[in-house]
């Protein structure tokens, strides 16, 4: 398997790249020399907003340059509000949205029957921006819930002036967040697909 590393590393000039073995196992350890991260994509690893080794802050004005990557950005909430989000139903094997058709419910993504494997969650469009500029973008599930701050149940509890309210308290306020430029789109949201982000945040961490 070295070998195989070490043919990798030549040919992607974008990062240095160790590989050495120890017992019984290969490790590999790399340092990006660009904004994002290139190797592999790292959007939706856990620990990728905490570890430092793993990217480079980016600018949100980086991002038109280089939209092949996924960014790590620090960025501050710039506007939110009632008609930016959307309660929706999501499969809990795949986190895609369930369309409700005549015959009952079904994954978007798998094609399949979920009438009880599915879980209320939240579709978010916002506008988040740092010193070099302002990106529209969107998201969903825990990382909308990052974002507002708030569980679904607890958010429609609310009163419809106090939802208003309480998502207009949310801006400015700072997040360190992976944001990439992704095909997906989410059904049902928009009638008109060039009205909707391209760009999606798959990872959000507010900053205290």
């Amino acid at each position: 398997m070295l070998p195989y590393v070490l043919f990798i590393a030549t040919m992607c000039a974008k990062f240095w790249l160790m590989a050495y073995f120890c017992i019984n196992s290969l490790e590999v350890s790399w340092s990006e020399k660009e904004p994002g991260s290139l190797f592999v994509n790292l959007s939706l690893l856990p620990a990728l907003l905490n570890s430092t080794c793993l990217h480079n802050i980016s600018l949100l004005s980086d991002l038109p340059h280089s939209a092949n990557r996924t960014h790590i950005c620090r960025v501050r909430l710039d506007h939110i509000d009632c008609d930016s989000l959307k309660l929706s139903l999501f499969h809990n094997l795949c986190g895609y949205v369930v369309d409700e058709l005549p015959d009952g419910l079904q994954c978007s993504f798998c094609k399949v029957a979920c009438q009880n494997g599915c879980t209320p969650g939240f579709q978010l469009h916002l506008t988040i921006a740092d010193d070099s500029e302002k990106v529209f973008a969107w998201c969903v599930g825990q990382t909308a819930v990052e974002f507002l701050q708030i569980s679904p149940d607890e958010y429609m509890e609310l009163p419809e002036d106090e939802q208003a309210m309480y998502l207009f308290t949310l801006q400015n306020e700072s997040f360190t967040v992976a944001i990439a430029n992704t095909s997906k789109r989410v059904d049902g949201y928009a009638e008109n697909a060039e009205a909707l982000p391209v760009w999606e945040i798959t990872r959000a961490l507010r900053c205290e």
